[in-house]
């Protein structure tokens, strides 16, 4: 009988069947990465990952299988702790860092596809400052923390492989990245822009840009026309805002040409366009 507020297992070690699991899962061999001892069924210790006299379960999850001498060896320690005095890594944490190293390869347009593929909804912060607040693009190392537990090792080294990438993609990348050396704090896909971004480095002075995506062949008039329009009206609408003249910058970026009369729209328009090619 256990004493009163006694919260270990009432089973000390698992049943029979859960034996027989455990063991065909081992192969045969004790499971502590330093021995892997070829063992017979009747050989075979069951350990606990966390110890039952630490409120460990006596379930097969928690369960390992372990020869004698290890058996003894781990006493009471966990199961990280028992390797850890061995020098030896966890397996489970070593295929996590294998994920996450894999992960930090690829890029955020990469990231953001695998996010949508397993459902996942990443979240960046969210910036207040005395007029408006505005929810940032979520970083990258944000990304890595929400898929790394989800994605396998062997669907990101299928993704490593894959050499299918649109100018689209390669070329939102540069200019993420491109702006952030700017200075810029980017927000992607608000108010109809691909990118607007915000340096807030000079005290009461900051800047901001808004900016359009071009992967065409050409950057026609007409799609320089429209982006003046939204460029406009996002003008406007901060210069109602703000005290005085925002500082805002406009900037078309381009992967293919640019037509001849394309310049010829953004003469004398507020904020002033810049064009850009990638």
């Amino acid at each position: 009988m256990f004493g009163c507020g006694d919260d270990r297992d009432s089973k000390r070690t698992i049943g029979i069947r859960d034996k027989q699991i455990l063991y065909r899962n081992a192969k045969g061999r004790c499971q502590n990465p330093a021995c892997r001892k070829k063992i017979d069924f009747d050989e075979m210790q069951v350990g606990h990952k966390t110890a039952w006299s630490k409120q460990g379960r006596t379930t097969l999850a928690n369960s390992i299988c372990l020869c004698y001498r290890c058996n003894k060896l781990q006493g009471t320690d966990s199961w990280a702790t028992f390797l850890k005095k061995q020098g030896v890594e966890d397996p489970k944490a070593k295929k996590m860092r294998s994920v996450k190293q894999s992960l930090e390869a690829l890029s955020v347009s990469q990231l953001k596809s695998l996010a949508k593929k397993h459902h996942l909804e990443v979240k960046g912060e969210i910036v207040e400052d005395w007029s408006t607040s505005y929810r940032k693009a979520p970083t990258k190392s944000q990304y890595i923390k929400k898929l790394a537990g989800k994605v396998t090792k062997a669907e990101l080294t299928v993704l490593g492989k894959s050499k299918v990438r649109t100018d689209s993609v390669v070329g939102l990348d540069k200019v993420e990245t491109y702006l952030t050396k700017q200075g810029y704090d980017i927000s992607s896909k608000r108010h109809g822009f691909d990118f607007v971004g915000v340096d807030d480095s000079r005290f009461g002075s900051d800047r901001y840009i808004v900016v359009g995506f071009n992967h065409e062949r050409t950057v026609s008039s007409d799609h320089v026309l429209k982006f003046k329009k939204k460029a406009r009206a996002y003008y406007e609408n901060m210069c109602e805002q703000y005290v005085g003249t925002p500082r805002i910058d406009a900037l078309v970026v381009y992967t293919g040409a640019l037509s001849k009369d394309a310049p010829l729209v953004v003469k004398a328009s507020k904020p002033k366009i810049k064009f850009k090619k990638f």
